[in-house]
């Protein structure tokens, strides 16, 4: 049976919850009132007054949830604060609404793998608490639970969680580091084994998880060009193109130890294995493991990992 063994990164576990923050009484103060003490969340906290969310977060009209990127993951966003100030009210209320949720949510209520859970915005997030920490969409959440007299606040130090602007499909299809997948993707068959076209996953279908190689994955495969790639038994790449398909969301700091998940080829496998410091992925066939270049990329309908090889089923 082909199996796909993924090894990933260490854990960071969600830090303790006080009852107070900045020497002040959280039990009886607000949302708004805690983050404008928060010498560490100006950039959000300024986000708010921009957009009337200070007013909002400031009533008794709760409780709330609201995941707080501190003005470290803002930076480690490439955010700043002149490009905060140079954002339309718009741009900034979206951003806001994507991490507000009208429910309170602790850390402690989270009980499935990426729970999914509507925002403000009526878009999803994905909540995961397990032995790897606390995360949403696969981003650790650096201190949890700070509640607050109108909800709870979930601080992130390492990045702002961006709101998905499209699906699988055009995501893929618009990264020029992907043309070659999107050629193996058009050139595979409409109806392999009883499956659809995977262009179809791709736009249609959720939520998913998909391994994309990049271009380079490709010509290391075999393939020198796009001429190649159209000129290979379209039903042999649709099997492999599937392989690359999990029917569910996956984030990298899902796997607590070992783990399998069934593909869309339903004869396969995955395996998942929590080892070192890199995440990696390999195939039945492949002869190395394959590098994960970037993880946990959101999608309207999915997550998107990109990796350096193509996965042999």
């Amino acid at each position: 049976m082909p199996l796909v063994w993924i090894w990933i990164a260490g854990a960071i576990l969600p830090a303790c919850n006080k009852s107070t923050h900045s020497g002040i009484d959280t039990a009886h103060s607000t949302i708004t009132t805690l983050l404008k003490t928060s010498g560490s969340s100006t950039y959000f906290y300024y986000a708010m007054t921009r957009t009337g969310f200070d007013a909002v977060l400031n009533s008794n009209l709760g409780p709330f949830t609201v995941f707080v990127p501190t003005d470290q993951a803002f930076g480690n966003s490439g955010l700043s604060k002149a490009s905060l100030e140079a954002s339309s009210d718009s741009s900034l209320k979206s951003m806001l609404s994507y991490l507000i949720a009208d429910k309170q949510l602790l850390s402690s209520s989270i009980k499935a793998t990426d729970q999914e859970t509507i925002e403000s915005d009526n878009q999803s997030v994905y909540l995961t608490y397990n032995s790897n920490g606390f995360f949403i969409n696969g981003i650790p959440i650096a201190r949890a639970d700070l509640v607050a007299s109108n909800g709870v606040i979930q601080f992130i130090t390492s990045s702002v969680p961006q709101q998905p602007k499209t699906d699988l499909f055009h995501q893929i299809h618009s990264d020029t580091t992907l043309t070659y997948l999107t050629t193996a993707l058009n050139r595979a068959s409409t109806n392999v084994s009883g499956f659809g076209r995977p262009n179809d996953f791709l736009a249609n279908v959720g939520p998913i998880t998909f391994f994309a190689p990049t271009n380079q994955a490709f010509r290391a495969n075999g393939y020198a060009d796009t001429s190649a790639i159209n000129a290979a038994n379209p039903d042999s790449l649709a099997l492999t193109m599937l392989y690359h398909f999990l029917p569910a969301i996956l984030f990298s700091t899902d796997v607590p130890g070992e783990q399998r998940s069934v593909t869309y080829l339903s004869s396969d496998s995955v395996q998942f294995n929590l080892s070192g410091a890199s995440l990696q992925v390999i195939g039945n066939h492949n002869t190395v493991p394959a590098n994960v270049l970037k993880a946990n990329t959101m999608a309207t309908n999915g997550v998107l990992f990109t990796i350096d090889q193509v996965l042999k089923p």
